[in-house]
């Protein structure tokens, strides 16, 4: 009898140990190789290019978010606002600086999770981009990190810069 609850004893002490390794990330992705899709690059303040697990590399746009649109074309890089915005464009140069500032913010995040993210994908937009929560390694869900930030901007030169684009 003595010998069977050394066994379960030393059975479940190794179970418990297993489980320790399975909560820890760094352990985790050490032993049984990285969680989560490994993020290829950050298009905007909304939107990433991430491989998948199978090697694919897919566009996931962020659910529930919309950031300021960085310049895409030459045109769009020379751009300034109207003269009744002028004053806010002679501040900030260019219409698209918060949109580069989203960018810039979501690359953070994204390289303090270790350039991985772990999605939750909820739907398919118009562009064939996948919609998803998107979590950080510790579990953060970006959305929610790049609202509150947003509400720490004043709403009115939020605004004011998004002018028709939002």
């Amino acid at each position: 009898m003595n010998r069977l609850i050394k066994r379960i004893l030393i059975l479940v002490s190794l179970g418990m140990i297993v489980l320790c390794l399975m909560g820890c990330d760094e352990l985790r992705s050490r032993f049984f190789g990285a969680t989560g899709d490994s993020v290829e690059r950050v298009s905007d303040g909304d939107t990433l290019v991430v491989r998948d697990g199978e090697g694919k590399k897919v566009t996931v746009r962020f659910a529930c978010v919309d950031a300021p649109e960085i310049a895409h074309t030459n045109k769009q890089k020379r751009s300034r606002r109207s003269s009744d915005q002028l004053r806010w464009a002679e501040r900030h140069r260019n219409q698209f600086s918060w949109g580069v500032k989203a960018q810039e913010r979501v690359q953070q995040l994204v390289q303090l999770s270790g350039d991985r993210v772990t999605l939750n994908i909820t739907d398919s937009d118009r562009y064939g981009r996948k919609v998803a929560e998107v979590r950080l390694k510790d579990g953060s869900l970006v959305q929610q990190i790049l609202s509150s930030i947003s509400q720490k901007t004043p709403a009115t030169a939020l605004l004011r810069l998004a002018g028709d684009e939002w």
